[in-house]
């Protein structure tokens, strides 16, 4: 018997959606009094000021390193290291004077994990991020003028002149990173050595931070269901591509491997005695909205008239029995959430409260979507 733990599921009527917008009454920010030009305008999402990285983090003497495989973002002030990722609701923070002092002490500094109420964004090919959080990251105060619709930037004029001169270390760091990934792939292939194949799966190609870790979820939930797969490891290492790495004998169908991958994930809800009320069937589309809370998500599910009526009729008649009034949530046949129903749907919009936005891409998505690379590369150990 499965135990139940209820999370509470709004159903609302009308839903306030999050998304961005140029502010009504365009938004300044100034340094120290000064106010600082910008090819575009900040902009607003869920009550947050985003602004051009480039445009603030230079005038702060910072220096700016875009890796587009992963869509990563490096802020570099001497010692004070910052990294982002776009989609990702929290970046990390080094202080470390050089690449080489980090080398020599790489098992003992410490990279602070700092959240984001709204992460980075690509808004018309630039990058924007929260102008608090940054600039707070890197040692400066940020204050909001109502009555001037302005966002001042304190910093003493010492800090803004002491320019970066750690230039190379953003470089040096992406081959370190890049050769540590090799070499663990190399060794884990050694550990596969006692089957008749070595198969390195490599998916690329996401658009966002969200995407890839919905896609890995997906993928993880895969691989424990395919009982044909001698042994297996998911590389977790890079923002660009996952890798997995398995050992099979022969009479593995590689193909039916690879059409689990792609094939379509399941989404369902069932009632307290494990009858399904709808299914993806019953779906249009699904997406995170952000609800105010830290790190915290709600997933907006929009369901066709179809599967709003199954849903009304099947929580109608939970409220007007004596039946636990509970619902599971389901994707890929792995329990997701097990909210309480309310009594009554009155639009066809389904909230899901609590659970990470990347799995609305997974509602959502056909599986692996088409668009995704897959490279497979076969290694015969005979």
């Amino acid at each position: 018997m499965k135990k139940v733990i209820s999370i509470l599921l709004c159903l609302q009527i009308l839903i306030h959606l999050a998304s961005a917008a140029f502010a009504p009454e365009e938004i300044e920010v100034t340094l120290n009094g000064q106010l600082i030009e910008m090819n575009q305008p900040p902009v607003i999402i869920n009550d947050r000021t985003l602004v051009p990285l480039r445009d603030v983090c230079e005038r702060l003497g910072a220096d700016v390193y875009w890796y587009a495989p992963a869509q990563g973002i490096a802020v570099i002030k001497n010692e004070i290291k910052l990294f982002f990722t776009v989609g990702k609701n929290q970046f990390e923070k080094m202080v470390v004077n050089n690449f080489s002092d980090m080398i020599e002490n790489i098992d003992t500094i410490q990279c602070e994990e700092i959240s984001l109420d709204v992460p980075p964004q690509i808004i018309n090919d630039r990058t924007f991020l929260p102008v608090r959080a940054v600039c707070e990251a890197l040692g400066a105060e940020v204050y909001w003028n109502e009555s001037a619709n302005t966002v001042e930037i304190i910093c003493a004029e010492e800090f803004i002149n002491n320019k970066n001169t750690d230039t190379t270390f953003f470089e040096e760091y992406i081959k370190y990173e890049e050769n540590q990934r090799k070499q663990w792939r190399e060794k884990q292939k050694d550990s596969y050595r006692k089957f008749d194949y070595t198969v390195t799966v490599t998916v690329s190609g996401f658009k966002d931070y969200d995407m890839r870790t919905a896609t890995r979820k997906l993928i993880e939930a895969r691989l424990g269901t395919a009982e044909y797969i001698g042994s297996n490891t998911m590389d977790m290492t890079q923002e660009d591509c996952i890798v997995v790495l398995f050992g099979y004998n022969e009479g593995v169908d590689i193909d039916k491997f690879l059409s689990m991958l792609t094939a379509d994930a399941k989404f369902y809800i069932t009632d307290a005695n494990e009858n399904i009320i709808i299914d993806k069937s019953d779906v249009i589309s699904a997406k995170p909205l952000w609800n105010g809370q830290n790190q915290s998500f709600d997933i907006e599910v929009t369901l066709s008239q179809d599967g709003r009526r199954k849903f009304t009729a099947a929580t109608e008649k939970m409220a007007q029995s004596d039946e636990t009034n509970y619902v599971s949530i389901y994707l890929d046949d792995n329990m997701i959430s097990t909210p309480r129903v309310m009594d009554k749907i009155d639009s066809d919009k389904l909230v899901i409260s609590g659970i990470p936005d990347s799995y609305a891409y997974l509602i959502d998505t056909k599986g692996i979507p088409e668009y995704l690379k897959i490279d497979v590369e076969i290694e015969s150990n005979r």
